[in-house]
Parts: structure tokens; C-alpha cells; sequence
């Protein structure tokens, strides 16, 4: 079971009060207007709790189940991202390659190997797509062919599996202390923040005093 950590709780508070929210709503419209049909919008309503508590649940779970859930979670988004396309007979090559990227992405993941997880798509396998578009020998749509499939697994693998990365992986130092956990993150930006902006305000403050003391000193007398 992984720890729940302050932002996902936080989250899930969030996520739950517009939830009740919703339901509030589609309650009440119900009732001011009784002639109209709302069964979409209270199917709509449904489908989202059913939704925040498969995720929620899972969260509870064991890590390798929370990396498989993100896994199948990224496999069906990309799945009806390229619903939308018009791909070729040429693509299906590339197309079952890009899918069976997915698995592997995420087992970087369940062993801890940030170095491979954080460049194999953009890497690896943004270097495969084209070789084996090309293979297919078909120029027409090869520019718009790779191009999309690379946004999707960019967008829909690569962007969504930090998630789980975030929730279960630590990021440690070299000295084994542990450099950034997921509950740290709000307070490390918001450190950060404050640090570059302090760091800003010297470095505006040490430019501006050689510049009023030069001007001082011109309109000192002798």
C-alpha cells in the first residue's frame, strides 16, 4: 500500500466536494424543472463518481497495481487519440510499435530506472517512428503520420506516467538522502519560488545602490 500523501488527499477532498457539487445540481434541477430531461447530465454526474473512485482506490493499493492502472490508464488514452486520426495502411506498423512502447515505458517506472524512463520516448522512441514509417515505403501523409503518433504518446504516455512516477518513486540525492518526495512537492516550488524572487530583489538591490551612489557623488559639491 503506498502512503497517501498530503496533495492527492487534498486532491481528493477537492475532487469530492465538486462532485457533491454536481449531484447538488442536477438534484435541484429536477425539481425547479420537472418537464425537462436530465438523464444525460445525471448519467454525466454518475460516471464521474464512478470514475474518482476507481482512481481514488486504486491509489490504496500496492505500487505495482497504482504503475498497471496508470499503464492500461495511458494504453486507452492513446487508443482513442488515434481513433481520431486518419491513419494509413502504412501506420500500423508504427501504430502497434507505439503501443507496445507502452508497457516497457512503465516498467522503467516499476524498477526505479529513472535514467531509461525519462528519455525512452522522447528518445528512443521518437528516433524508431520515422525509421519504420519509412520502411513502409509510402511518402504520402509521412510527415503528419509521425508527427501525430509522436504527440500521442508524448501527451497520453510520457506526460501521464509521471503521474504515477511522482506518486511511488522518491527522487534521491547522491548522498541517499532523498532529494524531493511527491508530499514535498507544493512546498519545494513554493521554496523555490521564494527563492528565486528573493534572489531577484538582491541582485536588483546590490545594481541599484552603485548607480544612486555615482549619482550622489556627482552632485556633491568639490
Amino acid at each position: 500500500m503506498i502512503d497517501i500523501i498530503s496533495p492527492v488527499v487534498d486532491m481528493g477532498l477537492v475532487i469530492l466536494a465538486l462532485l457533491f457539487v454536481a449531484s447538488g445540481l442536477v438534484f435541484a434541477l429536477r425539481h425547479v424543472y420537472p418537464e425537462k430531461d436530465f438523464s444525460e447530465l445525471s448519467a454525466r454526474v454518475r460516471a464521474w463518481w464512478a470514475i474518482a473512485a476507481i482512481f481514488f482506490v486504486v491509489l490504496m493499493l500496492n505500487a505495482k497495481i497504482v504503475i498497471g492502472f496508470f499503464a492500461i490508464l495511458s494504453f486507452y488514452a492513446l487508443k482513442e487519440y488515434l481513433t481520431l486520426l486518419k491513419t494509413r495502411r502504412a501506420d500500423h506498423r508504427a501504430l502497434l510499435f507505439g503501443f507496445a512502447a507502452v508497457p516497457l515505458h512503465y516498467y522503467w517506472i516499476a524498477i526505479g530506472w529513472y535514467g531509461v524512463f525519462i528519455i525512452f520516448i522522447p528518445v528512443y522512441v521518437f528516433l524508431c517512428l520515422p525509421v519504420i514509417l519509412a520502411l513502409a515505403k509510402e511518402t504520402r501523409g509521412f510527415i503528419a503520420s509521425a508527427s501525430q503518433i509522436q504527440w500521442g504518446l508524448m501527451a497520453f504516455v510520457f506526460g501521464l506516467s509521471h503521474l504515477a512516477f511522482l506518486l511511488i518513486q522518491p527522487v534521491e540525492r547522491s548522498d541517499g538522502r532523498s532529494l524531493l518526495q511527491p508530499s514535498q512537492l507544493p512546498a519545494d516550488l513554493s521554496s523555490r519560488r521564494r527563492g528565486h524572487l528573493a534572489s531577484h530583489s538582491w541582485r536588483s538591490r546590490r545594481a541599484s545602490v552603485p548607480r544612486i551612489s555615482t549619482a550622489s557623488s556627482r552632485r556633491s559639491p568639490g
